[in-house]
């Protein structure tokens, strides 16, 4: 009985450890390819949204997608813990709005934002 518990037991820490080492992976090909975890600060039209920040894809997205594309201003971390703003679009069936955490292209302005899934 304690064998099988023990074989269990292993099994189960085995199989656990190597999921979360599946994700790890996957993690650092998205930060490769520009997304990074970020936090909605406000979402309106090109238009509507004023100041100044970082990075601002609302020239290139409007080319592709028209005047009535929603924006969204996300505040994201770099890797040496500074803070920057990014003006990047939302998919027009997106529920993104301010104070959602989502993931954003750091190098695309033609990706909308994704809503992340958790707070990171």
């Amino acid at each position: 009985m304690i064998k099988s518990v023990s074989v269990l037991l292993a099994l189960t820490t085995t199989t656990a450890f190597l999921s979360a080492c599946a994700a790890v992976p996957d993690e650092w090909r998205r930060y490769g390819a520009g997304w990074r975890t970020g936090y909605v600060i406000e979402t309106a039209p090109a238009a509507a949204i004023t100041g100044q920040v970082d990075s601002d894809c609302r020239l290139d997205a409007q080319i592709h997608a028209g005047p009535g594309q929603r924006f969204a201003v996300v505040l994201w971390a770099t890797h040496t813990g500074l803070f920057k703003e990014r003006i990047a679009p939302v998919a027009a069936d997106s529920p993104v709005a301010k104070d959602d955490w989502v993931r954003v292209n750091i190098e695309r302005c033609d990706t909308p934002v994704v809503r992340s899934h958790r707070d990171p």
